[in-house]
């Protein structure tokens, strides 16, 4: 695959730190809010901070500096440099941008510092990275790149699933539009204490962590929108497992789980199957009483923009870290459709969320192989002459 080479990220990059972009010696001292996007898609919130006054009009990396030290991440859009984000790009024709942050995400970049561990511009420019000529990187990102297209195209279609979803439980449960506009005389006002049979959170105390163990315990960190991503959470052993399962901190089939603490309702959604799993405080159990009340209209429902609304405005408490309160959660009030009237679009609504749930498994089963690659690919050891890249 031809000869690669081997150099020193400050020889063959531009490097720098928000706010001091190599063009530009005076910056402009204003706030922006920036949204990275994380290698698996995902977009979350981002830092407040100094921009520049030029903003990275190409192709570009940024490293994380602080917090999540080291993490990757690659931007295809023009963006303005930020504290605590580290921007890199190549400087030669003969390094492609996407090999490159590829490349980046096996670097152990590691941050120094005695109170509050940071990266620096000085830092990332000592590390030393190997890369075959540009037809290959280009090969090689193509590959890579291709698998991450798919997992971007399950996560619209996800989104898009899900805005289907919240329209149809809107018009039917919210405007009454199949029912000419009002509210059928034989549905109820109830309590969400009224239809569910435990409305709880998780352990309050967290057992210590073993390495290498099997029984996963959850978080809200670990919350992704449509299930856990197993990839952040740690793990315990079976004796502290089995006791938090007597506690009551083992969610099951149906149970449909909130984001109670820190970043509370940044996910909701209702666990699909029994797993050995545990959750901790800062996620909220609601189980359904089926007889009462269709799992999926619960989950539906919690997820609807109105009651989301309202949890914030009437059952959020703290200022440092914010969190719903449960006692307030259980008396919110809503409306009860009959179990007759409910079981067309609860229908509907379940299969929008089995396609919901393929396609996360599917992107999970490729963000494993693009990841199992990545490294024989980065080594040399598998081939990629044959690959075309258009």
């Amino acid at each position: 695959m031809g000869e690669w080479k081997k150099d020193q990220l400050g020889k063959i990059c531009n490097i720098f730190a928000g706010g001091d972009a190599p063009d530009d010696t005076s910056p402009i001292r204003t706030n922006i809010l920036y949204v990275p996007v994380y290698s698996n898609g995902i977009s979350r919130k981002g830092l407040y901070g100094y921009t520049s006054k030029s903003r990275v009009n190409q192709d570009a990396i940024t490293i994380s500096a602080r917090g999540t030290i080291g993490a990757v991440f690659f931007r295809s859009e023009p963006f303005f440099p930020i504290v605590r984000l580290i921007t890199v790009f190549p400087r030669s024709s003969g390094l492609d941008t996407k090999f490159l942050y590829y490349r980046l995400l096996l670097v152990p970049f590691a941050g120094d510092g005695s109170a509050v561990k940071q990266l620096t511009v000085p830092m990332i420019s000592e590390y030393e990275i190997d890369y075959p000529p540009l037809p290959t990187q280009r090969k090689i990102a193509a590959v890579l790149g291709a698998i991450d297209d798919k997992i971007e195209t399950n996560r619209k279609i996800c989104a898009n699933l899900e805005a289907q979803a919240q329209a149809l439980f809107k018009s039917w449960f919210v405007d009454f539009e199949p029912f000419g506009g009002k509210m059928p005389k034989d549905w109820k006002i109830v309590r969400l204490e009224n239809v569910c049979s435990k409305i709880t959170d998780g352990s309050h105390s967290s057992p210590k962590e073993l390495v290498g163990g099997k029984y996963p315990m959850l978080s809200v960190k670990d919350m992704g929108q449509f299930d856990f991503e197993y990839s952040t959470s740690k793990y315990i052993s079976e004796s502290d497992y089995l006791q938090m399962l007597a506690n009551g901190c083992v969610p099951l089939r149906d149970d449909v789980l909130v984001a109670k603490d820190g970043s509370y309702l940044k996910s909701i959604f209702i666990v699909n199957e029994n797993k050995e799993q545990a959750v901790l405080s800062s996620i909220a159990i609601f189980r359904p009483n089926t007889v009462k009340i269709s799992p999926e209209y619960l989950l539906w429902f919690l997820k609807s923009p109105s009651t989301i609304s309202t949890i914030r405005n009437t059952c959020v408490t703290g200022s440092g870290v914010p969190r719903v309160v449960l006692q307030d959660f259980k008396s919110i009030p809503f409306v009860l459709p009959s179990m007759q009237d409910m079981q067309r679009p609860v229908e509907l609504l379940r299969s929008v969320r089995w396609c919901i749930d393929k396609n996360v498994k599917e992107s999970r089963a490729l963000a494993s192989m693009r990841d199992a690659l990545l490294p024989r690919l980065m080594s040399g050891e598998i081939d990629v002459e044959k690959v075309e890249v258009a």
